[in-house]
C-alpha cells in the first residue's frame, strides 16, 4: 500500500473515533445520559468512602482517662478495621532547664508509651497500634499529630483534660480548630448505654453531625435520638417556638441519609446544652457539631457546657474526612 494512502486511512479512522467519542460524551464533554452521570457520581463517592489509611490518634499519658480513651479507640478501630496511633506529648515547657532533667523527662515519656503499647497489644483482637512521643504545647501538638487522621481521641476528667491545667480552657477550642473529628472520653462511663444522641439542628454545621450520628446508629444497631430544645436566646425571650419544625426537619434529614435508621425524637423544655447533657447520661455517644462562623451561632457555648459536664463519649464533627468518606463511621 502506498504511504500516502496509509496516512489518509489513519486520518479517517482517527476522525471517526473522535466523532464517536464526542457523541458519547455529549456537547459539554461530560456523560451523555443521566444514568451515566449518576454512575460516575456513585463511583466517585465510593472512591472517597473506601479509605485504606484511616487512622485514629489517641492522646495518651498513662492516666486513667487516657486509658479509657485508648480502650474506647481500640474497640472502635477493631470494629472499623482501621489503625490506632498513640501520641504522648512532652510539654515543651518542661524542657530546657537542665540536660540531665531533659533526658529524664524524655526517658520517662518513652517508658510510659512503651508500657501502654504493651498493655494494648495484649488485648484480644487488638488492631494495628503504633505510638510516638512528640514535643510541644499539648493541645497544639495533638492537633498537629492528628492532621492526617480521621479522629482524635482524648480522655478527660469532668472539669479538665488528662494533661490537667496544661489545657486549661482550651479544651473547647481544640475541637473547633482540629482538622479532624475529635472524641472526648470521660474516665468512667457505663458500658451498657444505648442510643446515639444528636441535636435537632440542620444549620451551622448541624447537618454534618446528623449525618455522622445517623451512620453511627445504623452501624451499631442503635436508635438515633434527635433532641429539640430552646436556644438560650429563644428561651430567655420566649420568641416563636420552632422546636417542632426543627425536629421534623432533622428527622427527615436523618432518614434521607439512611432510610434504615430507627429514630426517637424528644422535645425538651430546657436550653439545648442542658437537654444534651441530660441525653448524654444514657446515650452510648453524643454527637455535636463544630461551631460555625454565623454571628448567631451558639454551638461553641453549647459544646463548652456539654464538655464541662461530660458523662459519655462525645464526638465533635465538622466537614471532615470522617464525614465526607464515612471511614470512621462505617457504612454497613
Amino acid at each position: 500500500m502506498p504511504l500516502e494512502s496509509f496516512a489518509l486511512g489513519q486520518v479517517f479512522v482517527c476522525s471517526v473515533f473522535y466523532v464517536l467519542q464526542a457523541y458519547r460524551e455529549g456537547p459539554s464533554g461530560g456523560p451523555k445520559t443521566l444514568r451515566q452521570r449518576a454512575a460516575r457520581a456513585h463511583a466517585r463517592r465510593e472512591r472517597r468512602r473506601v479509605r485504606v489509611s484511616a487512622t485514629i490518634v489517641v492522646g495518651t499519658d498513662a492516666s486513667g482517662p487516657s486509658r479509657a480513651a485508648s480502650d474506647w479507640a481500640i474497640a472502635r478501630a477493631a470494629s472499623l478495621d482501621t489503625s490506632v496511633e498513640l501520641v504522648h506529648v512532652i510539654d515543651e515547657r518542661w524542657l530546657g532547664l537542665q540536660d540531665a532533667q531533659d533526658s529524664e523527662v524524655r526517658d520517662h515519656a518513652a517508658a510510659l508509651l512503651a508500657a501502654e503499647l504493651t498493655r494494648i497489644r495484649m488485648l484480644p483482637s487488638a488492631p494495628v497500634v503504633t505510638g510516638r512521643v512528640v514535643i510541644g504545647l499539648p493541645s497544639k501538638a495533638l492537633m498537629d499529630a492528628s492532621v492526617d487522621a480521621d479522629l482524635l481521641v482524648i480522655g478527660t476528667h469532668k472539669t479538665g483534660f488528662t494533661y490537667g491545667r496544661a489545657f486549661g480552657s482550651k479544651f473547647a477550642s481544640l475541637a473547633s480548630q482540629s482538622r479532624c473529628a475529635v472524641a472526648f472520653l470521660p474516665e468512667i462511663f457505663g458500658r451498657t448505654r444505648r442510643g446515639v444522641a444528636v441535636a435537632a439542628d440542620t444549620l451551622n454545621g448541624g447537618l454534618h453531625a446528623i449525618e455522622f450520628a445517623t451512620a453511627e446508629a445504623v452501624r451499631t444497631g442503635q436508635d438515633l435520638a434527635i433532641i429539640a430544645a430552646w436556644e438560650s436566646e429563644s428561651f430567655n425571650r420566649r420568641r416563636s417556638d420552632g422546636r417542632a419544625v426543627s425536629l421534623a426537619t432533622a428527622t427527615t434529614a436523618a432518614r434521607n441519609f439512611d432510610a434504615r435508621v430507627s429514630v426517637r425524637t424528644r422535645i425538651s423544655d430546657s436550653v439545648m446544652s442542658d437537654a444534651l447533657i441530660t441525653a448524654s447520661t444514657t446515650a452510648s455517644v453524643l454527637v455535636l457539631a463544630k461551631p460555625g462562623t454565623a454571628p448567631d451561632d451558639q454551638t461553641l457555648a453549647t459544646n463548652h457546657d456539654v464538655l464541662a459536664n461530660i458523662s459519655s463519649p462525645v464526638i465533635i464533627v465538622g466537614v471532615t474526612r470522617a464525614v465526607a468518606s464515612g471511614s470512621l463511621v462505617g457504612r454497613p
